[in-house]
């Protein structure tokens, strides 16, 4: 009975895979979008000083980015972090620049939406806590 239900679990996890990739596109490119978005927050708690940086460009292929300067500075006088800009092929993002303080709040807390070929995904930033989570907002 337990490998017939394990059978059945596997066996539909497959199947739901050979429907096309565009979903899982766009839940890729959320991950790495909340992946951008921790690194700036903990990279601006972590330092003194410091203007830490969340870039998106709109287009597509999105191009997103987190860039360190120093001080007051401006988002695009700073410098990409090692590994980034990424290009996130077959989507876009909506344009958006995100700075953090260091206390990990954004400097505002947009909502940001992932288009590709499949279904749309939101990705909503907490304006307190700076956590990126899944729509509703």
């Amino acid at each position: 009975v337990v490998v017939l239900l394990l059978l059945a679990i596997l066996g539909g996890m497959a199947a739901a895979r050979f429907g096309g990739r565009a979903d899982y596109d766009e839940m890729a490119g959320a991950d790495q979008v909340r992946a951008a978005l921790r690194l700036a927050q903990t990279l601006a708690m972590s330092r003194t000083n410091a203007l830490v940086c969340f870039q998106s460009s709109g287009a597509n292929p999105a191009t997103i980015d987190v860039r360190l300067g120093s001080g007051s500075g401006v988002c695009s006088a700073a410098v990409s972090v090692s590994g980034y800009p990424l290009n996130l092929q077959q989507l876009s993002v909506s344009a958006a620049t995100i700075s953090f303080n260091r206390l990990g709040q954004p400097s505002s807390a947009p909502s940001l939406t992932l288009t590709g070929t499949g279904t749309p995904r939101t990705l909503c930033l907490d304006a307190q806590t700076g956590y990126a989570y899944d729509a509703p907002c």
